[in-house]
């Protein structure tokens, strides 16, 4: 049974979106990381 879950979350910082369309479900005792591309402008 999931200790919080995520719908659709989105995040951006200044002009750059950095989190779009993340859903999951946590659950206790697990350690978790989101991962994306590294885009250097």
């Amino acid at each position: 049974m999931p200790i919080i879950e995520i719908e659709n979350l989105r995040y951006a910082y200044g002009k750059h979106t950095v989190l779009r369309g993340i859903s999951a479900q946590l659950e206790q005792g697990k350690m978790y990381a989101i991962f994306g591309p590294l885009r250097v402008s």
